[in-house]
């Protein structure tokens, strides 16, 4: 498993066979859908396994994440996660998260915590972030959903 900076050229017509179920749709958006958003200070990251897109995730910063984050100076947004279909159930999602919480390069000195929403029904999603260290922090209603804010704090020495 590798996680790489999205790059247009490599990665934009592998994207287009990434699948996300009917469900998948009431907690996401699809991986083109993300990087067509206007929203400023994201970087967009996929997850490959031999080559193909597995998976898909999003780190903003700055100021449109306020909705979000509990402190917007100091955080960074994990959004837009999914994992395709025909890789799901094989633990991927908590590999690549575990991978990103423990390795500097995808933060800045500046950056004290890793923050998520999750549905307060996506019970599977809420889990994983748990079983990683990632502790609720409240509860948030966007855009008609309600959400668990949850924070981890980023322990990484630089």
């Amino acid at each position: 498993m590798k996680i790489r900076e999205y790059c247009k050229a490599e990665h934009f017509d592998k994207l287009r066979s990434y699948r996300l179920d009917l469900q998948d749709t009431r907690y996401t958006i699809h991986p083109i859908e993300a990087l067509n958003s206007q929203e400023r200070d994201r970087k967009y990251y996929v997850i490959e396994i031999d080559d193909c897109i597995a998976g898909f995730f999003v780190l903003q910063t700055g100021e449109a994440i306020k909705e979000y984050v509990l402190q917007v100076d100091s955080s960074v947004l994990f959004r837009s996660f999914s994992i395709d279909i025909d890789y799901r159930n094989k633990g991927i999602a908590k590999k690549a998260l575990h991978h990103i919480l423990h390795h500097p390069t995808f933060f800045k000195r500046t950056d004290h915590y890793l923050m998520l929403t999750v549905n307060t029904d996506n019970q599977k999603a809420k889990k994983i972030y748990e079983s990683l260290g990632f502790q609720s922090c409240g509860e948030i209603c966007l855009k008609k959903s309600k959400l668990i804010r949850m924070c981890h704090n980023l322990k990484i020495e630089k």
